[in-house]
């Protein structure tokens, strides 16, 4: 029973981690940048960013006559333009390939592991080294914490922040979730092929008598009837 509650774990883990990541890839909202703002705003102001996509915004100097000026309000996820671009970076470059990388390997892995199946014991403790690496790469997503994409500093009118560093997001947040469950499911996975060992004959701690037992099994109850008369 608790055999198949790992198989379970381990197909559900995988396909959480695979979906999460695959949306993850496209989604705009990894990390954010709060309202310290040097200059004071009709409405509060949060910047988020993603991998491949932004949250889109416009730029209004005022509004209804107003000398407070408004900007950032919202349009939806959209690609980054010329400008943007300009300031990426080796480690949001990296971020984004790994971004790339962690569904296709979990899918992949995933696949073959279905594929196999789980009575394949070496074949599967062999599936956890793409498993292990799909964690890492998940892990690596968050290499945009470090890239010059996190200040202030590669935004389109940054005179109005302060010079700050980003936030975590929603997108970040799931990304943390989706590398502990790939590492749970390479544990898992490890655990699955290593609980059960497949008997051979001539296995040294076994006697001959319990040998011929396992390989022969018990009799039918037909058969015991004859040999009790």
């Amino acid at each position: 029973a608790n055999f198949s509650l790992l198989q379970l774990l381990l197909v559900v883990g995988l396909s959480i981690g695979c979906s999460l990541s695959s949306i993850l890839a496209t989604y705009c909202h990894f990390v954010r940048f709060s309202n310290e703002i040097g200059v004071n705003f009709a409405m509060p102001i949060n910047i988020e960013i993603g991998l491949w996509r932004n949250s889109g915004y416009l730029h209004l100097d005022s509004a209804n006559g107003s000398e407070i000026p408004i900007i950032w309000q919202v349009q939806g996820c959209e690609s980054y333009d010329s400008e943007e671009t300009g300031h990426f970076d080796s480690a949001f470059i990296a971020a984004r390939a790994f971004s790339i990388l962690t569904p296709i390997f979990g899918i992949i892995t995933g696949l073959l592991i279905l594929g196999v199946g789980f009575e394949h014991k070496k074949i599967n403790k062999l599936l956890c080294i793409p498993l292990l690496m799909t964690t890492l790469f998940s892990g690596l997503t968050l290499l945009i914490f470090l890239s010059e994409m996190c200040s202030t500093g590669a935004l389109k009118h940054n005179e109005y922040f302060k010079n700050q560093r980003c936030e975590s997001s929603i997108g970040s947040m799931v990304a943390i979730v989706n590398t502990v469950l790939f590492l749970l499911a390479t544990v898992i996975l490890y655990s699955i092929s290593s609980l059960s060992k497949e008997h051979t004959p001539g296995d040294a701690n076994l006697t001959t008598d319990e040998e011929t037992s396992v390989q022969e099994g018990p009799l039918p109850w037909y058969l015991e009837e004859e040999e009790g008369t």
